[in-house]
C-alpha cells in the first residue's frame, strides 16, 4: 500500500513528516503485524494505483483512459444482461463448449521442460517456504516488476513459476510440483499479489500477468480439491482486467494496443474458465461484443487503428506493437471464428485495412527506421515476428469464405519464416483452394498518422518519413535510441536488396553507422555528444504541421516536409527547411529550398545514401569514376549533372551546382542503446550545405534499380524526365515526363502565373493532376496531412478536424461523379474554375475533373498550329509553340522545341493526345490514326 502525500485521500502538505501512528483496529486487544519494507520517499511513484485499499489514491490518474490504473474500477462495472433473464441457444451452448476444448488444446499442448526447469530454479533462489507448524510463509519481498530492488522477487517469476509446476503436474504428474505451486500461489497472496490489490503500482502489469491464467487453468482439477478454485478464478479474472468487458468499449480510452497484446487472450482464458454455462456465456458474449467495439477507428492519437490503416501506440503509428497485437487477436479470430462470438463484419474490415495497410509498409517483414519507435537496426523489433504471420491467416478465414487478399499475402510473408505446424497447416488450406502467394505491392502508399509515404515498385520499397505537430518523428529512451533524432527528417530510406529484402541486406547496419546521415534527410552533423538526447525519455515533434504525403490513384506519389527544429537543448531552433520529394515509375525527384541555421560550429548536409560495404575492394562510383581503394575521401565542388551510384544500384544525378562528398572506408560511432564505441566500414554521399546555411537548395534525382536501358538513357546527355516547374519557398512543382503527372507542394499560399492547371492555391496542401485522357477527364487528388487536432498532448482523444483547401483553376472545369468532398463553382476571375476540397484525417481526396476544352476539333483554337494525321503518321506544323505528344495513359513520346516548323512523326495506329502551348494556356486535341 502507497500513500501520496498529494493523493486525493490525503492532504497535500509542504511539512516533513516527523511521525507515523499505527492504530489496531476496534475490538482487536492484540495481536502480531508483519512489515516487510518500510520506505518514507519525497517521490511515489506517479503511476500509483488505485485499489481496494486506497480506491483513490493518485491524483495523477487523471485521464479517463489510462488502462493500467483501471482494475478497480472496472471491478464495480456490472453487465447489462441479468444472468435471470439470459437464455442462451442450445447451438451457442455447443459452441461454447467446443470453443473452450479448441483453446485448451492450443494451451496444454506440449510440455516445456525448460519452463519446468526454470520454476524450481527461481523457487530456490527466492527461499520461499511455508512453516509446518503455523503455516507462517517466508521469502523474499514480492514488487512489481517496475519497482522491485535487488534481491526482490518480481511479478514475472511469480508468474514464471506457477506456469512451470503446473506443468510439470499437468503433463508429468508431479505431486510435488503440484505442492510447490500451491506454495507459490499463497505466497503471492501473502505478499498482496490478490484480488483487488494495485501492489503499489502495476503498471504494465499485462506483461507479467500473461501466463498465470495458463498455470491456473492446468491446475484446476487439484485446485478443486484443494478448496480454492473459485479464488483462484477471481484472482486471474480480476488481474487479466475481465470487469471492462462488462461494458461496451470506451472508445476515449488509451492503450488499446497494449491491452489487445498481453490482455486480451488472458481475458478469454478467464471467461472459459467459468463453470457455470449460462454465466460463461454471458462473459464470453461480453468480451466478444467488447472486441468488436475495440476493433474501430479510434480518434486523436490514442491507441488503436486509425483511418489510414496506421496503428497507435504511445501517442504514434508503432509497428513493433501493433504486429503482437495483431498476432494476438489473430489466434483470438482463430478461437472464435465460425461461432455467434466471432468478429463482426466492422471489426474485420477495419482490422484487414490495418493488416493490408502492414503488408505495404513491410519489405518483406521489415519496416525500416522511419517508423521502428525506439528500436533502430533492430530486426527482432522492426519486423513482423514468425508467430504474428499465422494473424494474416486467421483473419482471413470467416467462416467457410476465405479472404483472398489476406491468405496470397499470409503466402507471401510465409516464405520467409521459419514456419510452425499451424502456419504449414493454413498453407495447405490456402493452396488447396488454389491461392497463390501475393505479388509484392505495387505503387504509392500515404500513412499521414504517421508523417509517411511508401513507395513500392518491383522487389523494392522507399520509406518517406516526416514528423509534425501530431506525429512524433522518434521515440527515445535513457537506453534506447539515444542518437535517433534525424530518423524523421525527410529520410528516403529505400530496401532494396536480398532473398527476402531486409534492411540488413540492403546496406543498413548500426556498427559505424553515422546517426547524422540517413538518407534523405537534411541534417546539422552534430558530434555525439550534442546528438545524443538531452532527455532520458522524448518523442520528438515540432511545430509545423506540414509534413506527410499524397498520392494520386496509388500509382505515384509525392511527399513533403516543413522542417522547424524544435527549441531543445543541442537543437538549433532557427534550423528551417523546406523539403519534397515527387515519385513516378521508378523515380524519386528530390527538392530542398530555404535551408537555414546559425550553428556555425557545425555543416548542414543532404544525405543521399550510407551504405555499409562488404569488402575493402567493393566498389564506388560517382562521376564516371569507379574506385575500389579500400578509404575514398573526395570532393565534387560542382555536382551539377553528376551522377552517384550507391552499394545496392540506385543512382542519383544531382541537378545544381552543389558541392558532394563521396567517402569510403572505418567510420566509429556509437550505440543507441549502451553508446559504447563501435565501428564499420561505409560508403557515403551527401550534399555539404556548409556551416550556417541561408536559404541553400538541392535537387536531384533517385533512380531505383534501373535496368541497363535505363542506364543508359540516365547516363545520356540532357537526360532529363522531369520538368522542374517551380523550386522556392511558396511551392515546389514537378512534372513527369513519363506519366504526364503534375504535382504540386505547395508550402504557402501560392498564385502561378503559366501552369497548365491551378492559377492559385491555398498554403500548406498538396496536390497531384493526371495526365487528359480520351474524354478530356483528369484525375486530381488533394491531400493536407495535417490531423488537425485541438488539443497537443502525449496522447489526446481530441478527433481530426476537417480543413478546406481552395484552389482556382484554368478554364471551366466539372466534377465528374459525386464527391461529398469536392465543391466545383465559378471563381471570380472570369472564365475560371473554384475548388473548394475538405481534407481530413490526412486522407487524399481524388476525384475526376472534365473540362470541355481538352476536347476542341476547332482548328482555329491552334491559331497557327495545324495537326493532322493519316495512314500512321503525324504531321505537326508548329510556328509559335511547343508540341507534346502523349498516349492516351499520359506518358509522353514526342516533344518538338518552339517554332520547330512541320514535323511529322511515324506512329502505331491509335489515339494520341498532342498538347500545343499557345500564349493562352494549353490547348489539347484528339488524334485517331
Amino acid at each position: 500500500m502507497w500513500v501520496p502525500g498529494e493523493s486525493d485521500d490525503v492532504q497535500p502538505t509542504q511539512q516533513d513528516i516527523d511521525e507515523l501512528t499505527i492504530k489496531a483496529p476496534e475490538g482487536v486487544e492484540s495481536g502480531t503485524l508483519y512489515f516487510d519494507r518500510w520506505d518514507f520517499s519525497s517521490n511515489i511513484n506517479k503511476q500509483a494505483t488505485p485499489d481496494a485499499q486506497i480506491p483513490k489514491n493518485n491524483r495523477f490518474l487523471t485521464r479517463d483512459f489510462w488502462h493500467w490504473g483501471r482494475l478497480w474500477e472496472w471491478e464495480q462495472f456490472s453487465y447489462s444482461d441479468e444472468l435471470k433473464d439470459l437464455v442462451p441457444t442450445t447451438s451457442e451452448l455447443a459452441e461454447l463448449r467446443e470453443m473452450t476444448t479448441t483453446v485448451q488444446t492450443a494451451l496444454f499442448g506440449k510440455v516445456n521442460n525448460t519452463t519446468i526447469a526454470n520454476a524450481s530454479s527461481k523457487l530456490s533462489a527466492a527461499g520461499i517456504k511455508r512453516d509446518v507448524s503455523t503455516g507462517f510463509i517466508s521469502g523474499k519481498p514480492l514488487y512489481t516488476d517496475q519497482e522491485k530492488e535487488s534481491g526482490d522477487i518480481g511479478c514475472q517469476d511469480v508468474n514464471d513459476m506457477m506456469l512451470g509446476f503446473a506443468m510439470d503436474y499437468y503433463f508429468n504428474g508431479n505431486s510435488s510440483a503440484a505442492e510447490n505451486f500451491m506454495l507459490v500461489f499463497d505466497y503471492a497472496l501473502d505478499q498482496g499479489y490478490a484480488y483487488g490489490s494495485g501492489m503499489g503500482t502495476n503498471h504494465h502489469f499485462g506483461y507479467f500477468n500473461r501466463d498465470m491464467p495458463k498455470a491456473v487453468w492446468m491446475m484446476k482439477d487439484y485446485l478443486k480439491s484443494e478448496s480454492r478454485w473459485d479464488e483462484a478464478l477471481q484472482l486471474i479474472q480480476y488481474w487479466s482486467g475481465l470487469a471492462e468487458t462488462r461494458q461496451p468499449y470506451d472508445i476515449n480510452r488509451d492503450e488499446l494496443v497494449d491491452t489487445w497484446y498481453t490482455l486480451h487472450l488472458p481475458r478469454l482464458y478467464a471467461a472459459l474458465m467459468i463453470e457455470d454455462e449460462t454465466e460463461r456465456f454471458r462473459a464470453v458474449k461480453g468480451l466478444s461484443e467488447w472486441t468488436n467495439g475495440s476493433i474501430c477507428y479510434t480518434p486523436g492519437t490514442i491507441g488503436g487503428i486509425k483511418p489510414d490503416g496506421t496503428a497507435f501506440h504511445h501517442g504514434a503509428h508503432y509497428p513493433d506493437y501493433a504486429s503482437s497485437a495483431f498476432g494476438i487477436l489473430g489466434d483470438y479470430a482463430n478461437y472464435v471464428n465460425g461461432t455467434s462470438f466471432t468478429l463482426d463484419a466492422s471489426a474485420r474490415a477495419i482490422l484487414k485495412q490495418a493488416f493490408m495497410a502492414m503488408a505495404s509498409y513491410c519489405n518483406v517483414k521489415e519496416w525500416g527506421i522511419g517508423v521502428c519507435g525506439r528500436h533502430p537496426f533492430n530486426p527482432n523489433e522492426c519486423s513482423i515476428k514468425s508467430k504474428n504471420i499465422n494473424a494474416f491467416a486467421y483473419l482471413a478465414v470467416d467462416g467457410e469464405t476465405v479472404d483472398k487478399d489476406l491468405a496470397s499475402n499470409f503466402l507471401r510473408i510465409y516464405e520467409t519464416a521459419t514456419a510452425t505446424t499451424a502456419m504449414n497447416n493454413m498453407k495447405k488450406k490456402f493452396t488447396a483452394l488454389g491461392i497463390e502467394k501475393a505479388d509484392p505491392m505495387q505503387g504509392f502508399f500515404t500513412y499521414n498518422h504517421a508523417a509517411q509515404g511508401v513507395f513500392r515498385g518491383g522487389e523494392w520499397m522507399v520509406s518517406l518519413k516526416g514528423f509534425n505537430r501530431y506525429v512524433w518523428g522518434a521515440e527515445i529512451y535513457y537506453s534506447n535510441n539515444r542518437y535517433g533524432r534525424y530518423q524523421s527528417y525527410g529520410s528516403i530510406q529505400i530496401l532494396d536488396s536480398g532473398d527476402p529484402v531486409t534492411e540488413a541486406d540492403s546496406r543498413f547496419l548500426e556498427d559505424g553507422w553515422d546517426w547524422n546521415r540517413l538518407p534523405g534527410t537534411t541534417t546539422i552533423h552534430k558530434s555525439w555528444s550534442a546528438l545524443n538526447s538531452p532527455y532520458t525519455d522524448a518523442t520528438l515533434k515540432q511545430d509545423e504541421t506540414f509534413a506527410g504525403s499524397n498520392n494520386l490513384n496509388g500509382t505515384c506519389g509525392m511527399f513533403v516536409i516543413k522542417l522547424k527544429e524544435p527549441s531543445h537543448k543541442n537543437f538549433t531552433p532557427d534550423f528551417t527547411a523546406r523539403k519534397s520529394a515527387f515519385c513516378f515509375d521508378n523515380r524519386i525527384v528530390c527538392i530542398g529550398t530555404g535551408i537555414t541555421n546559425s550553428e556555425s560550429a557545425s555543416n548542414t548536409e543532404t544525405t543521399l545514401f550510407q551504405h555499409a560495404i562488404l569488402s575493402d575492394d567493393e566498389a564506388v562510383e560517382w562521376n564516371n569514376t569507379v574506385s575500389t581503394d579500400a578509404t575514398i575521401n573526395t570532393t565534387v565542388q560542382n555536382a551539377d549533372g553528376m551522377i552517384f551510384k550507391d552499394q545496392t544500384g540506385n543512382y542519383y544525378q544531382v541537378k545544381e551546382p552543389l558541392k558532394v562528398i563521396v567517402t569510403k572506408g572505418l567510420q566509429t560511432s556509437v550505440n543507441n542503446k549502451t553508446k559504447a564505441a563501435t565501428e564499420g566500414k561505409f560508403a557515403s554521399a551527401y550534399i555539404d550545405h556548409g556551416a550556417a546555411p541561408s536559404d541553400a537548395s538541392y535537387e536531384y534525382l533517385i533512380t531505383i534499380q534501373p535496368d541497363d536501358s535505363e542506364i543508359v538513357a540516365l547516363k545520356a546527355e540532357g537526360y532529363q524526365p522531369y520538368d522542374l516547374l517551380r523550386k522556392d519557398d511558396k511551392a515546389h512543382i514537378v512534372y513527369d515526363r513519363e506519366t504526364g503527372v503534375t504535382g504540386y507542394a505547395f508550402f504557402e499560399e501560392t498564385t502561378l502565373d503559366n501552369d497548365d492547371y491551378i492559377v492559385n492555391a491555398t498554403g500548406e496542401v498538396m496536390a497531384m493532376i493526371g495526365a487528359p485522357d480520351v474524354d478530356g477527364q483528369v484525375d486530381m487528388s488533394v491531400c493536407d496531412p495535417n490531423l488537425n487536432i485541438e488539443t497537443i498532448d502525449y496522447t489526446t482523444s481530441d478527433p481530426s478536424r476537417p480543413v478546406t483547401h481552395v484552389f482556382e483553376l484554368k478554364g471551366e472545369w466539372s466534377l465528374v461523379g459525386d464527391n461529398d468532398k469536392v465543391s466545383v463553382m465559378s471563381a471570380s476571375t472570369e472564365g475560371n474554375t473554384r475548388l473548394e476540397i475538405t481534407c481530413q484525417y490526412g486522407i487524399p481526396v481524388t476525384f475526376r475533373l472534365e473540362n470541355e476544352a481538352l476536347l476542341a476539333n476547332d482548328k482555329t483554337e491552334f491559331r497557327s498550329i495545324r495537326v493532322f494525321g493519316s495512314n500512321g503518321k503525324l504531321c505537326v506544323n508548329s510556328d509559335a509553340a511547343r508540341v507534346r505528344i502523349y498516349t492516351l495513359q499520359g506518358r509522353m513520346i514526342e516533344e518538338t522545341e518552339k517554332n520547330a516548323g512541320v514535323r511529322y512523326f511515324e506512329l502505331p495506329e491509335g489515339c494520341y493526345i498532342v498538347s500545343v502551348e499557345t500564349s493562352g494556356g494549353n490547348v489539347r486535341h484528339k488524334v485517331m490514326l
